[in-house]
């Protein structure tokens, strides 16, 4: 008899119609929807939000106003002292023994403000507090930016020119860093600024025929961004998180601030210039997209006036003038030079004769004389 065939055995079921296979195709699809609904949501920018704040006395020298990079402070100069102001106060904060200062810089962190008074490179704690020297010059101390690695890149006149030198934000004595090539036509090397790579630099270029460029530095090889045309001036260089590089832009009597795309990864520009304010400079962007600047409209006027030993004001001087600072008198006390503007926005050297109640223009250079 023979032996029954044994029963075929059953065919095994996909793993997609399996419990555990049909949770992980429904995983999947929920996945991909929600990814796919995310990738194809549109980009939203964050809405525009614009307002005037009236600084009472801005000064209207050598990058005086400037943002934090968090986007939480705003540091400014105002009556020839440096004051913070937290942007969740309505109350500024005046820094202690700050009078002259100028040529603002923020740490990478937000922590310390770095300036320049007095032709010292100084920094002081963002909360407040006494100002720490890191150098004392002789010469001029002109812009600065603050590396990651902690380096601080500044102006220094170095045998009638310009350099950029690098220091410790911990003091010291600076070197050269970066250096004019007479040979490319480069006269003096200005307003450096460091981009998000935190090494990197853009900054000015006065070039021996008297125009200027806004160039970043790619390894040994200074690669051209702007150039300026006849009679126009370029600089304060910043970067803005929106990918473009920010500057100001025009001539003596008219200074805009202007913009251009910027590839970061090629180092260069990517598109045509275009307008951003008019009659307006010292821009300075946080990494939030907050920018700032000074509305030239916002400067106020000065007057030269005589103080005695109780603070009491005894009499004046002369007439009022724009963006009147840095007053130096003269030996005999028959004279007084001022850094002022009038109607051409352009800052000069003015002499006030005290006795007689005039004054008369010293300086005509399209460029800014001070100091």
């Amino acid at each position: 008899i023979p032996e029954p065939e044994p029963p075929p055995e059953p065919e095994p079921v996909p793993y997609w119609r399996q419990p555990i296979g049909i949770l992980t195709v429904v995983a999947l699809t929920l996945i991909m929807g929600i990814l796919g609904t995310w990738l194809l949501k549109p980009v939203l920018e964050p809405p525009l939000r614009k307002f005037q704040w009236q600084i009472e006395n801005l000064h209207a020298l050598r990058k005086t106003i400037t943002i934090s990079p968090d986007g939480s402070m705003v540091a400014y100069v105002a009556d020839d002292r440096l004051w913070i102001r937290d942007l969740d106060q309505t109350i500024p904060r005046e820094i202690p023994n700050s009078e002259g200062a100028r040529s603002l810089f923020w740490s990478p962190r937000s922590d310390e403000l770095g300036y320049v008074a007095q032709n010292e490179l100084r920094k002081v704690a963002a909360t407040g507090g006494p100002s720490l020297t890191l150098h004392k010059a002789s010469g001029f101390i002109g812009n600065a930016t603050w590396k990651q690695d902690g380096m601080i890149i500044l102006e220094r006149l170095l045998l009638s020119r310009t350099v950029l030198a690098a220091v410790s934000s911990q003091g010291g004595e600076p070197e050269i860093y970066l250096e004019p090539d007479s040979t490319r036509g480069e006269q003096e090397f200005e307003d450096p600024y460091v981009l998000p790579d935190g090494q990197t630099l853009i900054f000015k270029v006065r070039n021996q025929d008297g125009s200027t460029d806004l160039v970043v530095q790619d390894g040994d090889i200074l690669r051209s961004l702007v150039h300026a045309n006849q009679g126009e001036r370029l600089d304060l260089p910043v970067y803005a998180s929106s990918g473009h590089i920010l500057y100001n832009r025009g001539s003596a009597a008219n200074r805009n601030i202007w913009a251009v795309a910027f590839d970061t990864q090629n180092l260069e520009a990517i598109d045509q210039q275009f307008l951003v304010a008019q009659r307006a400079q010292f821009p300075s962007a946080s990494e939030d997209g907050t920018l700032v600047y000074a509305s030239a409209s916002g400067f106020g006027s000065g007057q030269l006036v005589w103080v005695d030993r109780s603070g009491q004001v005894t009499g004046t001087i002369g007439q009022p003038q724009e963006a009147m600072g840095e007053p130096a008198l003269s030996p005999d006390e028959r004279r007084v030079a001022v850094v002022a503007s009038e109607q051409d926005y352009n800052l000069d050297i003015w002499v006030h004769d005290i006795a007689r109640g005039t004054k008369l223009r010293l300086t005509f250079d399209t460029d800014a004389d001070f100091s």
